[in-house]
């Protein structure tokens, strides 16, 4: 990495020095057989100003892409949404005529004047003796600094300047589509990941040094975050992180209020830290990354390696050795091998599941040799009384009267087996909610579906109520939970305006109709940020964002 940025520092200093053809290059960490596609998304910035969009985009690329190259972590900067400039030629068709100049010819002279030549290799032979075939190029004239009037069209032996034969107009092309904040024009500018960064650390380099950059920027422009994959990142991993300290508390406090041991519940916290302690150190030694599909491994692994602990740490407090451990080593070991079958999955699948199996084996694993070597010595240095039983006839009582009670249930669900199995059935769902609504074809069955299952009557009536009663649990997780904790989506309240051209209309027209709308809106303080979006007459719209103390009153 410190390569990169010297690296980065000497291309930075010798930019200027490049011919203007030259774009600000591109440094990538990746090796060579990386695919192109592994960069994620990590910031997008909108930049606006007053000024054109073409102006915006050339001073992104000039000023903001190669500072935020240069930060760790990040693999590309690109910017969208910028409009780029044409030059037309008009030429005199009268004038050309009557000097007999067609308008070919002045197409092929300007292409000449900017092409380069292969005139071919020059063999070369240094006083090291190392031989070698120079390549020999006629380059032409730079074409980003196009000045007409230094060009020349040869014609009958006479010379013309291009500016004498055409006339020259510069504009920007038309554009495709729209994107405004706020009634300003808009590039989008992506700052793109490298497969292995911390995005979180990386996302907040990137924002300070926007924010340094902010207080540089011309008069009028603005640049704001549009969105930011830290912000989701950091709320799973402090929401995982609270689970894994939820789980050993509460935990702990189990093994504290079945033990009423303040050493019980120390040898037991002692044994947990030293699980924890010895898997980071397999971790670093295979190169698990620590993330939020890890740390939940090490969420779930958390109760096993417990269990471990106790049963133990049990048996030798109670005098029976470590005889118990065999029946601990089968137990892990069938737990690890479910795992196994992460490893057979599809590769994008592995790409999110392996580190998470992993954790939980090494952790589970770690926990076999915790109970086996570490639980004796520290019990050793901290043994344990064993319990003795007290008020055996009370506690007799006790366990006769569960187990008459445990009977009783077991003859009652024996009894009414068929009822129990039917509600768990129902409990947990039948896919009837998944069935469609019509079913192509001419064949018997498909008549049959369509004039039952596929019937008006049966998919207004009768449809919603058997969805319900039928589809359970199941039908509650499929429609409703989300698969993703990661969701791209901001819950936040907005108002999306949407609108529809009549036909024949054009992009520009469908433009001033939202540029109206722009102007209505400017002028409300509790509206934080409206975005228009235009790609064609029928489909453009503005999306409303409020204010945070504005987002839940009703006027």
């Amino acid at each position: 990495m410190p390569v990169r940025f010297e690296v980065s520092t000497l291309i930075r200093q010798a930019y200027p020095s490049l011919p203007k053809t030259v774009s600000y290059p591109e440094i990538r960490i990746n090796r060579p057989d990386d695919e192109e596609g592994n960069a994620e998304t990590l910031i997008t910035f909108t930049l606006s100003g007053p000024d054109s969009n073409s102006g915006i985009g050339d001073y992104a690329n000039e000023y903001l892409i190669p500072r935020l190259s240069e930060i760790r972590g990040v693999d590309a900067v690109n910017v969208y949404g910028s409009n780029t400039r044409r030059i037309d030629l008009v030429y005199n068709k009268k004038l050309l005529k009557n000097i007999g100049l067609p308008v070919g010819s002045i197409i092929s002279q300007i292409r000449e004047y900017y092409d380069h030549t292969n005139l071919g290799r020059v063999y070369e032979q240094s006083s090291t003796g190392n031989e070698a075939f120079v390549p020999v190029t006629l380059s032409g004239r730079d074409v980003s600094g196009f000045k007409p009037g230094e060009i020349l069209i040869r014609h009958n032996s006479r010379l013309f300047r291009l500016t004498e034969l055409v006339k020259i107009r510069e504009h920007e092309s038309e554009p495709q589509s729209y994107y405004r904040i706020n009634g300003l024009n808009t590039v989008n500018i992506v700052v793109q990941s490298a497969p292995a960064a911390n995005q979180i650390v990386a996302a907040d380099l990137v924002k300070d040094k926007v924010n340094q950059l902010r207080d540089q920027l011309p008069p009028g422009y603005t640049i704001n975050v549009s969105y930011d994959s830290s912000v989701q990142l950091k709320e799973e991993l402090n929401r995982i992180i609270l689970r894994i300290l939820s789980s050993v508390a509460i935990l702990l406090l189990f093994v504290l209020l079945v033990s009423r041991s303040g050493r019980y519940l120390l040898v037991i916290s002692f044994s947990i830290l030293a699980n924890i302690l010895i898997a980071f150190i397999f971790y670093y030694l295979l190169g698990i990354e620590i993330h939020m599909y890890s740390l939940a491994g090490i969420t779930i692994s958390l109760g096993i390696l417990i269990d471990n602990t106790i049963v133990m740490a049990d048996h030798l407090r109670n005098g029976n050795g470590n005889s118990v451990f065999r029946a601990i080593l089968a137990a892990t070991l069938t737990t690890m091998g479910a795992l196994v079958a992460v490893f057979f999955l599809d590769e994008d699948l592995q790409l999110r599941l392996i580190d998470f199996a992993w954790v939980i084996m090494i952790n589970l694993g770690v926990s076999l040799l915790v109970s086996l070597f570490f639980i004796p010595a520290l019990l050793n240095k901290l043994p344990l009384r064993k319990r003795h039983t007290r008020f055996t006839l009370r506690r007799t009582r006790r366990k006769i009267i569960l187990t008459r009670f445990y009977g009783k249930t077991i003859v009652l669900m024996a009894r009414f087996r068929r009822t129990l199995l039917l509600l768990a059935i129902l409990g947990f769902g039948l896919p009837i909610y998944m069935l469609p609504n019509y079913m192509e074809g001419e064949a018997w069955y498909s008549k049959w579906y369509n004039n039952t299952l596929g019937s008006q009557f049966y998919i207004e009536d009768i449809k919603p109520v058997t969805d319900v009663v039928l589809g359970g649990t199941l039908r509650l997780f499929t429609e409703d939970v989300k698969h993703s904790a990661l969701s791209n989506s901001s819950l936040r309240t907005s108002i999306n305006i949407s609108a529809t051209m009549n036909d024949g209309s054009t992009l520009e027209q469908t433009n001033k109709v939202f540029e109206k709308l722009e102007n209505f809106l400017a002028q409300f303080d509790e509206i934080e940020q409206f975005e228009t979006r235009i790609y064609s007459p029928s489909d453009a719209k503005t999306i409303i964002f409020f204010k945070p103390k504005y987002e839940f009153q009703n006027s």
